[in-house]
């Protein structure tokens, strides 16, 4: 009975606990960001698209719950993008021949993708929208005062 609760060495080495643990964890994300950077077009896109507009979330003059809603919206959707990354390569893993299923779990990770991107553009759209509008309007009414002859 004792020895079919023992760890067998190969697998005690494998998991580690603790801070090891952890600091592998962080190795592997940063492994898997690094390479989706490199490797994934998609990916190198969304990266692109988040470091512009994460500034621009944090500049915003916006309340901070909408603020975070923009940050999340953005976040969620390279977490997507990343997902579906990883369901590509273990469908190409697989096989590289075409097969329904294939094909199927791979739309279905494209959807789960578009259907983030939605999400952030539809925040976008309702909390910074209103506040380039205002941004616009206000530059628009500057430069009609400018233009007015003096008097």
């Amino acid at each position: 009975m004792i020895a079919a609760t023992a760890k067998k060495p190969a697998e005690k080495e494998w998991k580690s606990a603790g801070f090891a643990r952890l600091r592998r964890a962080v190795g592997h994300q940063l492994s898997g960001i690094r390479h989706g950077l490199r490797n994934d077009p998609a990916i190198r896109q969304v990266s692109i698209a988040f470091a512009v507009l994460l500034p621009v979330a944090i500049l915003l003059p916006v309340s901070t719950i909408e603020r975070l809603l923009l940050i999340l919206s953005l976040m969620q959707v390279a977490v997507f993008e990343y997902l579906n990354s990883a369901i590509e390569s273990c469908i190409d893993r697989i096989s590289l021949e075409k097969h329904p299923l294939s094909r199927q779990a791979k739309d279905y990770a494209s959807v789960a993708v578009a259907g983030a991107a939605l999400m952030a553009c539809l925040c976008w759209l309702l909390i910074a929208g209103p506040v380039a509008l205002r941004g616009l309007a206000h530059c628009q009414h500057r430069s009609e005062t400018h233009l007015l002859p003096p008097v």
